[in-house]
Order: C-alpha cells, then structure tokens, then sequence
C-alpha cells in the first residue's frame, strides 16, 4: 500500500474519532473568547480531560462509580446542583476564564513564571508521545498549552506577589510567627470513652484507661524525652493491646506490633478538630501529658499526648550516585515556608483573582454548540474507565 494511502487512512480514523468526541464534524473551530484571547475545541478539550485527571470532586465520583457517575447530581457551589458531567464541562471553561486573568496579572505584575517549575513541567512534557491525545479530540500542543498555564500560572503568580522580592512580600518575621503560632507536632496514645454500644464507658472503666496512661506518662518521663523515648513507651502500649486481645479470645489474630508512634503534625489555624488543637496545646512543647477531649468534636477521648517542636528530629535519608545512604537533618521551617505563605495570603489573592473574573462580564464569549458537544462520555470510554 501506498504511504499516502496509509496517511489517509491515518486521518480518516483520526477525524472519525473526533467527530464521535464532538458529537459531529460541525463543531465550531473555536469554543470560547475571554477579553481577546480565543480558546480552541482543542484547547476545550484538554482542559475538560484535564478536570477528568486533577479535579478532586471528579476524581472521587469517578473512582467510586466509574463512568456511571456522570448522572449522579454534585454541588459545583453552594447554590448550584448538576449532573458531574456537566460539572466537569463548567469546571473546564471557568478553568479557562481564571488561566487568562492570571495571564493578564502576570503581564500587569512583570512576573515570569517560576524558572525551576518552568524546567520541571517541560522535562516532563518531553515525555509525550507524539500524537498523545489525538484520539480525544486535541492535539500534543493543545495539551502542553494547557499544562503550562494550569501548572505554572498561578503559583508563579501568588509567589511573584507575596514570595521574596515580590511586590506584596511579606516580611520574613510575619512568616516565623505564623509558623510558630500555628504549627504542632506530637505523637498521641489515645483512647476512646464511649463504649462499641455507644454510651459513656462508666467510671470505673474511665479510670482503668486514665491508670493506664498514667502509667505510660510515667515511664516516659523518667527516660528520654525525645520522639524516640515516646515509641519505647508506645512499643509497651501495642504489646498490652496484643496481650488484651489475646485474653479475651484465645483464637483472636490480632496482631498490633507497631512499636514506632506515628508523628502528626498539624496547622492550629486550618485544623477542623478545634478540640485536638486545644489538647496539644494544653500540653507545654517537649513534654507529655494526659488530656480528655472530644474527638472531632463529637467522640469523648483520652489520650497520652507528647508535643515535639515542630522543627526537632527531622531528618531523611538520601543516597549518593554509588547507592550508599546518608542520614541528614532537615530544615522543615525553610521546606513549610511557601506553605506558610499559601495559608496566610493565598484567600486574599483568590479574592482578587475572583474579583477581575466577574468584573469580565460581556468579554467573555461562549460558543455553546462547541462547549455542550464535548462528550464526556466518550472521553471516559476513550480513556479506558
């Protein structure tokens, strides 16, 4: 056969698949304009492949349900309600209308995007196939123009304001204090006081726990007050919860050998279980103490907490080029810093941002015939689910 004989066929299946895409080859080329800038079919498409992959709300729908989810009805805020399939189209146009007004504040603000995440994104995209995406419906280009403006826009952006150098920088001792207000750090022992029927455990049974505890407290605080000494304490906890379990059932298989106690750490101001944060704070940095609270907020607990310096006994294990392991601190204020950061200012910046998003209005154009033909279904079945 003929190399033009096979590039045609080539296309043919090409074009069939993304009119299946688009429920028909009239599509328009274009599926919106926002304030100037035209985004493609294509572009459209990839950015509703995109929800498909990173939106959280999809991703559960979809992970429970597969393509059978797309009827099911979700909030896309707090007065709106639509089928996920729907859901995932609005999701990618208001994806698209928020990429331009970042660009926009980018070239108000003269801030390029991050190099390093710039150079990151690309060596990734590298490894594209050619001809990826074609049988969704958009090509390689479309996909990349997308990656990048999703991947580098925003946080480019936030940082460009608020990060060092910025215009909006915000002083290295607001960021300390933040940290140091707001960050906790604590291995737990803990115990629930409410029974498997329900109802408070009684007094005599609260007080057996509170003996218990009492003494794991003791123990720690006459050996070493560090994480370590903690897990020696937590390794006599786990081997008295295999003792119990065996007592009551001499066939039980239960088997809780963990001799290492999980370290949590946790940011007082975004945490949820407003009484946890009070426990933990109950207790002075570097000690350990016994503490009674209701677990998010709802289930009576008592509990052996130890509160670490968030900053003490970090380290990781890194590998030279000859494989060999090197154990070194780590500096997790310098590693938490831009987090920090995003819990500070980042609702004052969304503000913004979401400002000049509805002061667009009329400058935003929507094709509909092109925006309602994505076919989500197809785009599902195409991609395996």
């Amino acid at each position: 056969m003929k190399p033009t004989r096979i590039l045609s066929i080539a296309l043919a299946a090409i074009l069939l698949i993304s009119c299946l895409l688009m429920g028909g080859c009239s599509t328009p080329d274009n599926a919106m304009e926002v304030d100037g800038k035209v985004y493609t079919t294509g572009d459209y498409l990839a950015y509703v492949y995109n929800i498909l992959n990173t939106d959280y709300t999809a991703y559960m729908y979809l992970y429970y349900y597969g393509a059978d989810a797309l009827d099911e009805e979700v909030s896309y805020d707090e007065d709106t309600k639509m089928s996920l399939r729907e859901y995932i189209r609005q999701k990618a146009q208001d994806t698209m209308i928020r990429q331009k007004v970042l660009e926009d504040m980018l070239a108000e603000h003269k801030i390029d995007w991050d190099a390093e995440d710039k150079k990151e994104l690309e060596d990734s995209l590298k490894e594209l196939k050619a001809d990826a995406f074609l049988p969704l419906g958009f090509n390689n280009d479309r996909y990349i123009n997308m990656a990048k403006a999703t991947g580098l826009n925003e946080m480019s952006l936030f940082y460009g304001l608020y990060g060092k150098g910025g215009s909006r920088e915000v002083a290295e001792t607001d960021i300390r204090k933040y940290f140091d207000d707001n960050y906790l750090s604590y291995k737990i022992i803990e115990f629930s006081l409410v029974g498997s029927d329900n109802k408070d455990l009684s007094e005599a049974e609260v007080n057996k726990i509170k003996d218990r505890l009492q003494k794991y407290l003791d123990a720690f605080n006459a050996g070493e007050k560090t994480g370590a000494g903690f897990d020696k304490v937590y390794a006599q906890y786990t081997a008295d919860e295999k003792a119990a379990s065996k007592d009551k059932d001499d066939s039980a298989t239960t088997d809780k050998t963990e001799s290492t106690a999980q370290r949590n750490d946790i940011v007082a101001a975004e945490a949820s279980d407003e009484d946890l944060v009070k426990a933990i704070q109950a207790v002075a940095e570097g000690t350990a103490g016994i503490q009674t609270y209701q677990k998010g907020g709802t289930t009576k607990t008592m509990a052996l907490i130890f509160r670490m310096d968030p900053e003490a006994e970090r380290t990781e294990t890194v590998k030279d080029e000859n494989g060999k392991e090197t154990v070194k601190e780590v500096d997790y204020y310098a590693e938490q810093k831009d987090t920090v950061l995003s819990y500070m200012k980042y609702d004052e910046f969304d503000k913004e941002v979401q400002e000049k998003i509805d002061a667009l209005g009329d400058k935003i154009v929507r094709h509909n015939r092109a925006l309602k033909a994505a076919d989500v279904d197809e785009m599902l079945e195409l991609m395996g689910f």
